[in-house]
């Protein structure tokens, strides 16, 4: 009995247990802070992988010659897919655009000109009528002057709920066609 008695004091003056207090009320803060930065590290990876992707997609657009079709802006969703390697659902849609104006020295009264579009996923083909919703994303262009658009848009959903909601990554990328303009389907018009 007296060999219980004094384990039972000894075990009551011994402070080496506070460590597996101290561990269990750290582990799960750093649990859940690593967690947190792997969320964003992966949502800013994302982010930054998708602009990469549109500029190569643009660039692609930008050597073609002389005819686009649907086949070939599937096959441009396709390459994105690829290259941003995810599984979220994403579009795209490219259009040419050329720029004319009134007097060719003053680039102020022109206005833009459909040549062609086609989307892919959420993105419907612009038509003249709705070109004016991305007309002030458009950079300043010249008289006669062609120009490529490429919109790319994903879906991110974040693994873990840390704080970042579901939200879609947009980009918008216009390339100049660095050969003659190509024509949709046919330039037999």
């Amino acid at each position: 009995m007296k060999y219980l008695i004094k384990k039972i004091r000894n075990f009551r003056h011994r402070e080496d247990g506070t460590i597996m207090v101290e561990v269990v009320t750290v582990v799960p803060v750093l649990a859940l802070f690593l967690i947190s930065m792997l969320v964003y590290f992966d949502a800013y990876r994302l982010k930054s992988v998708n602009l990469k992707a549109s500029y190569t997609i643009s660039d692609m657009v930008s050597r073609i010659t002389p005819t686009v079709d649907g086949d070939f802006i599937a096959g441009l969703k396709t390459t994105y897919d690829f290259l941003v390697d995810s599984d979220f659902p994403t579009s795209i849609r490219v259009t040419l655009v050329q720029f004319d104006t009134e007097d060719p020295d003053n680039d102020d009264d022109g206005t833009h000109i459909l040549n062609w579009s086609h989307g892919i996923g959420v993105f419907d083909d612009l038509t003249d009528g709705t070109l004016n919703e991305i007309t002030d994303k458009i950079p300043l262009m010249g008289h006669g002057d062609n120009l490529f658009i490429v919109q790319t848009r994903m879906q991110y959903h974040a693994p873990f709920n840390v704080g970042i909601p579901d939200y879609d990554i947009n980009n918008f990328v216009a390339t100049r066609p660095r050969f003659i303009p190509p024509c949709w389907e046919s330039c037999l018009n």
